[in-house]
């Protein structure tokens, strides 16, 4: 689990990388790039130690970095993957990926969220309901979508920190919530009465 500390950390290395790439034009082919690293670095448990061992010396990181990406990637991110390894800070990678793709994310006005339906529904019907949602928010919205059918009906949005649940389900708790209230309303007042 990430600690703040490396979070912080992370977010500066993504920042400075996000200008640079902004300045050259780069921003999304360098997202493609770290998000490969990423995902190589996720598939690859003995990497992933490798890159997270203090005992293995920054310059036996730096060349064994140097050979895995050097010519696969930009310039920019092969001087970036130097730079971090310099540092210290490879085993950020991932969290500088995220945090990089939200930095994206954000100066492209795009929003990602969550929809979860009772049943399947039509693509359609899905980029309808993308662009209402974008356009009261103001934003490009990509919507990850899964089918639950506990839900029983309706749909679960969740977008930033925000949920709407418009679930069947959701809305019987709503209404057996309310039905026990009333019931102890009633036996509370039946019981005033009698004493």
């Amino acid at each position: 689990m990430a600690t703040d500390r490396s979070q912080s950390i992370a977010q500066v290395y993504a920042q400075s990388l996000f200008e640079l790439a902004h300045e050259q034009g780069l921003i999304e082919s360098i997202r493609k790039e770290l998000e490969a690293i990423a995902d190589a670095i996720q598939a690859n448990p003995d990497f992933t130690v490798f890159l997270e061992t203090p005992a293995i010396g920054i310059d036996q990181k730096k060349q064994v970095v140097s050979n895995i990406f050097a010519g696969k990637t930009s310039d920019l991110m092969t001087d970036f993957l130097m730079v971090v390894a310099e540092k210290g800070r490879l085993e950020l990678l991932v969290q500088i990926q995220e945090c990089y793709c939200k930095l994206d994310d954000q100066n492209a006005g795009r929003v990602t969220g969550k929809l979860t339906l009772a049943i399947e529904m039509k693509e359609k019907d899905i980029a309808r309901l993308k662009e209402q949602i974008g356009r009261a928010i103001r934003k490009t919205v990509e919507l990850e979508t899964t089918v639950d059918p506990s839900i029983l009906g309706g749909l679960i949005l969740t977008i930033e920190d925000c949920m709407i649940d418009g679930s069947i389900r959701r809305s019987l708790q709503n209404i057996g919530q309310q039905l026990s209230v009333n019931a102890s309303n009633v036996l509370d007042a039946n019981r005033a009465v009698v004493e």
